[in-house]
């Protein structure tokens, strides 16, 4: 009886130790190729760390987007203020859209935006050659003397371009686009010039790197100050070559039930008899479509001028009918 209970007792130990012995197995198995399912559980990214990327991704994503959208947002604003100044017309009284406005944009910006990028690939190409240069000849005392020089350039057309912000430069070098990419190019070519002259390897010191960032984002403004004024001076283009051919937008026979005062330049009214019109007794001829905003017509005489030009704003309403042919039928 007691050999009996003491192999009760045995047989579970034994099957414990076997158990033992097959995990201990599996897991020197494991370990020898390399598979800890320990280690591969801290190791695995955690929710937190896994958000910041996306969240890094997506700024990446946004932020230049965003950036993008306000640009051309700004550059259709402009544009459309000056081509609409030109007739006389406040830009608020158009009630144009957000979508108005970057479609405008797109006009406006696609000239400033290539020449943006023309601009960094010569800057890159010229620095590129120039960083070459200067480790074949920083030595030399000629190079030397020729880097000052560059440096004494940049800061001349630095000085140029504050110096156009204020009070307008002589006539025979001014112009519109001047004093922006003055102080655009001079900031850049003064600051590469002296990166040039610091010795290749050196740290660079808390100052320079604050006249680093300085250049860089003058020049930036400037970039985007000459972009406003390209929008501005496309706009009152565009509006310069519409006034001069009037001829070319829609013709247009503005009908009503009543008589709307219209006295302007070649508008010619006609009062219709009752048998020919009995709804819009009232014709006006003689007027242009210039745009269309909403409900609102805005419509200019055959022989507007920009000096005693007036714009007729006509509002879409029961008694009214407008009637359009295409341009230069007349």
């Amino acid at each position: 009886m007691y050999v009996a209970r003491t192999a009760r007792r045995d047989r579970p130990t034994a099957i414990k130790v076997r158990n033992d012995a097959s995990v201990a197995g599996i897991g020197r198995r494991q370990y020898r190729d390399g598979h800890n399912p320990t280690r591969q559980s801290d190791e695995s990214p955690s929710p937190i760390s896994e958000a910041g990327q996306v969240w890094e991704l997506i700024s990446l994503v946004v932020a230049p987007t965003t950036l993008a959208t306000a640009l051309l947002y700004w550059f259709g604003l402009e544009f459309t203020e000056a081509r609409s100044g030109y007739f006389g017309l406040p830009a608020e009284m158009l009630n144009f859209s957000t979508t108005d406005y970057l479609v405008r944009g797109v006009a406006a910006g696609i000239v400033p935006l290539i020449v943006l990028v023309l601009f960094v690939l010569v800057a890159v190409t010229m620095w590129t050659a120039a960083r070459r240069l200067a480790d074949r000849l920083g030595a030399s005392e000629r190079f030397q003397w020729a880097l000052w020089t560059v440096a004494g350039l940049g800061a001349a057309l630095t000085v140029a371009g504050s110096y156009a912000i204020l009070w307008p430069l002589p006539t025979p070098i001014n112009g519109y686009l001047l004093p922006p990419l003055l102080l655009a190019s001079g900031p850049l070519i003064a600051t590469g010039a002296l990166e040039m002259l610091r010795p290749r390897g050196s740290e660079r010191t808390w100052s320079v790197r604050i006249g680093i960032t300085a250049a860089i984002a003058l020049t930036l403004l400037s970039v985007f100050w000459g972009s406003s004024l390209y929008a501005d001076a496309l706009g009152r283009g565009r509006a310069a070559a519409l006034a001069d051919s009037l001829d070319q937008l829609p013709e247009v026979r503005l009908y009503s039930e009543r008589s709307l005062g219209i006295d302007l330049g070649d508008v010619v009214t006609e009062r219709m008899s009752s048998n020919e019109n009995r709804r819009y007794p009232v014709r006006y001829d003689g007027l242009r479509l210039l745009l269309r905003s909403g409900d609102r017509y805005f419509l200019v005489p055959n022989d507007w001028t920009a000096s005693t030009g007036v714009i007729l704003v006509v509002l879409e309403a029961a008694d009214i009918r407008i009637e359009l042919s295409p341009g230069g039928s007349s």
